[in-house]
Parts: C-alpha cells; structure tokens; sequence
C-alpha cells in the first residue's frame, strides 16, 4: 500500500553512517512535496534531527511545523521534539506550533487533566489534521534512546516486548502486525496515539 519507497545506500550498518543518510534522504524528499497551506507533524530522535540538519533552506510562510509528542528528557537536549520543531521551522521560514506539556506523565489522572488544558488539547488536534508526518521508528531494546535517557524503565520495555512490541513511532509501540499494543504506558503519553498517525497521509 505503499505510494512510493526510497532505498538508501550505506557503506556500513553502523548507526554513525546510516542515520545521516538516512537524514539527507529524508530531506531531499521534503523538498520536492512540501508546500505552503500545509500542516507537517514531526517527532523526535536522533533520525529526526539528521533531517533537520540536513535541510535546504526554504520561505514557506503559511507551513505549519507542529510538535506530535509532549517534550522528553531534558530541554538542551537537540534531539527532543520542540528543538526540532523549532529549527525545522526556521529552515523552512515557516510558522511553528509546540506542545507546552511533558511527552510522558506519572500517571492516566496527571495525563487526563493535562489534556483539558486549552493549547494541549488545540495543538494536539491541530497535529491530528496533518498532511505529512515525519516520525522516527524506535526498537524496545536495552541501549535505546527511550532506556538511555530515562523515558521508560528497561522492566517496561521488558513487558513490551513480551507483548508483542516491535517498535514505536512516537512512544506508541505496535506489534509485527503494525497493531498498537495496549500497555499502561499508552495512559501516560500526551501525543497523537497510532490510530491517529496512520490518519495523516
């Protein structure tokens, strides 16, 4: 089902060679299909942010660069949504829109009445309009971005392979069927969740 696929070519499997190849690809791609008049979702990660540095500049005024997932880690960290949000729009001389909320919370009743907030609940639902998303594809493994900085507990990313995870977009992680896998971390996440990612074309 897919529209169009681009195969990237690498002298090595090791992550300091693919992930900028990875990022020029990916840049390149943005270039030629992105227009004013258009809403464009962006994650976060290490892959993102070779993207973004790999972007030409352009003046698309009316774009609007929107921040998917609530902020991680720490705020100087330049792999974390709202950094990239922020230098993607630059780039691309457009208008940006962050998510003022933590990506993951202590708990459902914390998450719950932080999407009553009024530019929470506008920012995710302006992100769930989207017409292109840009989202990096994480692994639940020990040693990844979401173990390495503190997101999740290695004894979670333990009950989520054992699930049935694979992977995640986003922190939502689905299983080999590309289906979300119902976890308790799912009720701690501010952010669009799968079914409303696989919405954006």
């Amino acid at each position: 089902g897919l529209d169009e696929v681009i195969v990237v070519s690498t002298f090595s499997s090791e992550q300091s060679d693919v992930v900028p190849r990875l990022g020029a690809a990916t840049a390149g791609y943005l270039a030629r299909c992105l227009g004013d008049q258009q809403v464009l979702d962006l994650s976060w990660g290490s892959t993102l942010l070779a993207v973004v540095d790999a972007l030409a500049p352009q003046n698309l005024p009316e774009l609007r660069v929107v921040q998917m997932l609530g902020g991680l880690g720490r705020l100087e960290s330049e792999t974390y949504g709202a950094d990239l949000t922020m230098r993607m729009a630059q780039t691309l001389g457009a208008r940006m829109r962050l998510l003022p909320s933590p990506g993951i919370v202590s708990s459902k009743l914390v998450r719950d009445a932080l999407l009553e907030d009024v530019n929470i609940a506008e920012t995710l639902a302006l992100a769930a309009r989207a017409d292109l998303a840009v989202v990096g594809i994480g692994s639940p493994i020990a040693g990844s971005l979401v173990t390495e900085t503190g997101i999740l507990r290695v004894s979670e990313l333990v009950e989520l392979r054992a699930m049935g995870a694979v992977g995640d977009i986003a922190l939502r992680f689905f299983d080999g069927d590309g289906q979300a896998v119902d976890h308790p971390v799912n009720d701690r996440i501010i952010g669009l969740d799968l079914a409303q990612i696989r919405h954006i074309p």
